[in-house]
């Protein structure tokens, strides 16, 4: 920034003053090192756009006000990309593409003449993760900000904090740029790269911290079985935080799962998937979410579904009349498909145990009820072995 290179110039012309004047008079000096930081203070101060400052700069671009004599402005403009213009039906700088890419080619020209304003270039990385990005401008953005980096910062004498992080952190300004935290992350150790964002000025709703969510899931299916299954309560609790991408996200770690070689039950990436999509049985329902899931995945849980509701059918229901659970055994060995087929009366059972009210709300679209059975005592399983339907 402008107030850090005239503290080094600065710097540098009082160690020279002290050196020339020798034992000279000490107050004269004293005076002058605070006259010279008091000029920092208010460079500084000067440095840092002012929100009406920027609103306006913002609403006179867009309106193609600027003229040759306040061409400062053009500056401030790239702190105010995503601002709303009241005046201008809420529109953003942003929402114009073509004056959006003259603006960035602007800066451009200033940086390949060594004029481009450090301050400036920030101005835009941090428009850069803004919120309110869309994918039509990311790819803009980015290429901007690659190529004018080098020039930006050949013309720095002091390189500010935020400079310095780049420098450290390359990745930052690449195409995945989580990549390299989300094995740290992924470890419980988040400190790092809290304090890279701070620094950055990314804000906490930026599509940024998405994209980590997306890079530890990625870290974590690359991993061996065991080790991919104990950061699965890890990365569900991510895809809770940053639900925007939760169905591409959730489908890649039921496909990795249903590659493992021990595909039994994972409790909580169970009941996640149930709460979010539901029943696998609707997979051919238009509009459920099973519809995009490979069948591989789907089939996975739909057998840890199938498991269930068998073990509450013999374990609870059929109990009521002294069905024999040692048939549970056999049949989980052929049920594909399972369809819960019960009589008025599980209604009070419902009421008294949790686990089968449980079941009936993941069964509710596909539950077939008796009301005419004959046996007011019918609870029944429909289900699919081979190519045969039969009950239990």
């Amino acid at each position: 920034m402008l107030s850090d290179r005239l503290q080094f110039d600065l710097s540098a012309v009082l160690s020279s003053l002290k050196a020339d004047m020798g034992a000279g008079p000490a107050g004269a000096v004293e005076d002058f090192s605070q006259g010279c930081q008091e000029i920092v203070a208010r460079c500084r101060q000067a440095s840092q756009p002012k929100e009406s400052e920027i609103y306006q700069a913002a609403l006179l671009y867009l309106q193609g006000r600027i003229g040759a004599d306040v061409e400062y402005l053009y500056d401030l403009v790239a702190f105010g990309l995503y601002r709303p213009i009241a005046c201008a039906g809420n529109r953003c700088v942003a929402d114009d593409r073509k004056k959006l890419e003259v603006l960035l080619n602007r800066y451009r020209d200033e940086a390949r003449r060594g004029c481009l304003w450090e301050t400036t270039w920030f101005g835009v990385l941090q428009a850069y993760h803004q919120p309110s990005l869309r994918f039509s401008e990311q790819d803009l953005f980015l290429k901007f900000l690659k190529e004018t980096y080098p020039s930006v910062i050949a013309t720095v004498r002091q390189a500010p904090l935020w400079m310095k992080i780049l420098d450290g952190n390359p990745g930052l300004l690449g195409r995945d740029p989580c990549r390299a935290y989300a094995e740290e992350w992924l470890a419980g150790n988040r400190a790092p790269l809290q304090q890279i964002a701070a620094d950055l000025h990314i804000p906490a709703e930026s599509w940024f911290w998405q994209e980590l969510t997306r890079a530890c899931i990625r870290c974590a299916v690359d991993k061996p079985d065991e080790d991919f299954k104990r950061l699965i309560p890890r990365l569900l609790a991510l895809i809770g935080e940053r639900p925007r991408f939760l169905d591409e996200d959730l489908e890649t770690i039921l496909h990795r799962y249903s590659r493992c070689s021990d595909k039994s039950a994972h409790e909580e990436l169970k009941r996640f998937a149930l709460r979010h999509w539901k029943s696998p049985k609707l997979g051919h329902v238009p509009g459920s979410k099973w519809l995009q899931v490979q069948e591989p995945a789907r089939q996975l849980v739909l057998g840890w579904v199938n498991d269930d509701n068998l073990r509450l059918f013999f374990e609870r229901i059929s109990a009521r009349r002294g069905a024999g659970g040692d048939r549970l055994s056999s049949w989980l060995r052929y049920i594909s498909w399972t369809k819960f087929v019960s009589d008025p009366a599980i209604a009070g059972l419902e009421q008294k145990d949790p686990e089968i009210a449980r079941l009936l709300g993941l069964e509710e679209e596909i539950l077939t009820a008796m009301d005419d059975a004959p046996d007011e005592k019918l609870d029944d399983f429909m289900m699919r072995i081979g190519d045969y339907r039969a009950a239990a």
